[in-house]
């Protein structure tokens, strides 16, 4: 009998996984990965790209290859809803696909709509190909900007917590001043 394994989103764990399985195929299993992303934009380079290090092309695995060695299917869509029961994974796409095993490795979303003005005046970093397809813009827009400007990075994961340096004034608009906000962690009790 013939296994379907269905990977959701084309993160880390299944960049590394899909060379495993190139490499030492699964038997009797079919592989497909759902991702509406052609390449795996590596956040941990990010900052250095920002601060103009590294190109795009550079931060970049891309998918296509990994998936014709693994031998996988490639849909492209979004998972928008799972039913579990049915083994199904349904897509923005309109279709759903089978599975027997899932694996999700899609990454982070911000609900902007949850902070108010968030969807007018914030550039989200998740997904990090919408992040980095509106990066020429905002820099664009700094760069024109006439007056003093301030740009807030709100958010305390590794990659919000490297962002001001990279977007420091002198890289995009001299006027510009970047600070970062974040939670504080909450005390951890004693003993």
């Amino acid at each position: 009998m013939t296994q379907r394994l269905v990977l959701i989103g084309g993160g880390h764990a299944h960049v590394h996984l899909l060379r495993d399985l190139a490499r030492a195929p699964l038997p009797n299993t079919t592989l497909t990965l759902i991702t509406p992303f052609e390449r795996q934009i590596y956040s941990g380079m990010l900052p250095g790209w920002l601060a103009g290090q590294y190109t795009a092309d550079q931060c970049t695995i891309a998918l296509a290859p990994l998936i014709r060695q693994a031998g996988a299917e490639l849909r492209h869509a979004r998972v928008i809803a799972l039913s579990l029961e049915r083994g199904l994974a349904f897509t923005d796409a309109g279709y759903s696909v089978d599975f027997d095993l899932l694996s999700i490795d899609s990454g982070p979303l911000q609900d902007r709509a949850a902070i108010a003005g968030a969807a007018t005046h914030a550039l989200a970093l998740r997904p990090l190909e919408s992040f980095v397809a509106a990066w020429a813009a905002l820099r664009e827009r700094l760069a024109r900007a006439r007056g003093p400007v301030t740009l807030s990075v709100i958010g305390g994961s590794c990659a919000s917590r490297s962002l001001p340096g990279p977007t420091a004034p002198s890289r995009s608009c001299r006027r510009a001043r970047a600070t970062a906000c974040c939670a504080r962690s909450p005390r951890r009790p004693s003993g």
